[in-house]
């Protein structure tokens, strides 16, 4: 799981921006990779988990860019006090297509609670952070 560490919509729309550049920062990371082979290895997606504070409720969204045309099966869990929400099902996106996978709506902050996204591709897992 990811503890969020901020809420801030430009954090996620700036990771966003960067991947539609090319930017390999908010990259999915294989699950079974260590971080010296995470550098090596080339994922078919961006991925990042946004939110949006909305008064008191915050809208988290997992956000798909793919560098090729894939498709699979992707998983959002969220945790926190008073909070467990899950969500997935099937995605899929054309090369260089930035794809919102869904929306979920909790109350509290965002620093309250752990996130994690899991995007499984051709038999792999690839998890992605919560960039918030």
């Amino acid at each position: 799981m990811t503890k969020f560490s901020k809420s801030r919509t430009a954090l996620g729309l700036a990771a966003i921006s960067s991947a539609v550049l090319g930017c390999t920062a908010i990259s999915a990371e294989p699950a079974d990779l260590t971080r010296d082979a995470h550098a090596q290895a080339t994922a078919p997606v961006a991925c990042v988990i946004t939110a949006e504070a909305q008064g008191s409720m915050l809208t988290l969204a997992p956000v798909v860019q793919a560098s090729e045309a894939v498709s699979g099966i992707y998983s959002l869990r969220v945790e926190g006090p008073g909070t467990r929400l899950n969500q997935g099902g099937p995605f899929s996106a054309r090369a260089g297509e930035t794809v919102t996978l869904g929306r979920m709506m909790t109350s509290g902050s965002a620093s309250s609670l752990n996130a994690e996204l899991t995007l499984t591709i051709d038999g792999r897992e690839y998890r992605c952070p919560a960039d918030l």
